[in-house]
């Protein structure tokens, strides 16, 4: 009216082969003839359901705030306290956002083996000692291996640099030799079964799983964790971590390499 527009009826509106006209055609006329307020009531009802779930979310918000740690890169829960949720709709709702609507699923994991996962369109949830780790899905998840056929300056899927000396270089970084090094050089994540000889080892060869588990990392640090290999498949350093003593520098070293990760 307002507008002017002239009013225009959908035919469907007449049938009663949808839902919606079975109950504007049939249910809501009976119940109006048993309760003449019923339109009025229901509406009202709407309102406080309304109501109530606001204050669902301003607590559930509150709640998430308090047990979901914010990392660089995924967020932490404590298993202690989401086993002491027992409201089965609790936990819908505060994972419901991440793409996670079955809370049996989430229960099952809070009970589940080291490193076991579920996951949804959006998100990965991994068990991880006493926590959860809540990571977004990466498309790096999908990449096998980025080459890099000189020593140029890279920015993905790691920052590093590379920095060559002809004289052995007076700094205390850890030094290889360029001559030691097959290229093309390329990067990729940890396989099963790779070793390496780690610097400081004194020659010893030891898995990169062992490694990892040494150094305690999560299923999220291994997954994010590059190896550098040269053309023979030899890892030449664990990004970030350590070196392998095979390529090291030693007296009779003639071009001497560093390479370093910038954060």
């Amino acid at each position: 009216e307002k507008q002017n527009i002239t009013w225009r009826e959908d035919y469907t509106n007449t049938e009663e082969t949808y839902v919606r006209n079975k109950i504007r055609h049939n249910i809501i006329p009976t119940l109006e003839k048993i309760q003449p307020h019923f339109l009025a009531n229901f509406h009202k009802t709407i309102q406080f359901l309304q109501d109530d779930i606001a204050i669902i979310q301003q607590s559930v918000a509150a709640l998430r705030k308090r047990i979901f740690i914010i990392e660089e890169d995924f967020t932490q829960i404590s298993v202690a306290e989401l086993n002491q949720i027992q409201n089965d709709n609790l936990i819908y709702y505060l994972f419901e956002p991440f793409g996670f609507n079955y809370p049996q699923e989430i229960k099952k994991l809070l009970a589940a083996n080291e490193s076991a996962e579920i996951q949804s369109n959006t998100h990965r949830l991994i068990k991880n000692r006493e926590k959860l780790i809540l990571k977004k899905n990466s498309p790096l998840q999908n990449l096998k291996k980025f080459i890099l056929n000189d020593l140029e300056n890279i920015e993905n899927p790691v920052r590093l640099s590379f920095q060559k000396f002809k004289h052995k270089p007076d700094n205390s970084l850890p030094t290889l030799d360029l001559n030691k090094i097959k290229f093309p050089l390329y990067l990729r994540l940890w396989q099963i079964g790779d070793s390496f000889q780690p610097l400081g080892m004194n020659g010893k060869t030891k898995k990169v799983s062992k490694f990892y588990k040494d150094l305690k990392f999560s299923k999220i640090q291994k997954e994010n964790t590059w190896l550098l290999c040269d053309a023979s498949n030899q890892i030449i350093w664990v990004v970030g971590y350590r070196f392998n003593h095979r390529f090291a520098a030693t007296k009779d070293t003639e071009t001497w390499l560093q390479i370093k990760k910038l954060d």
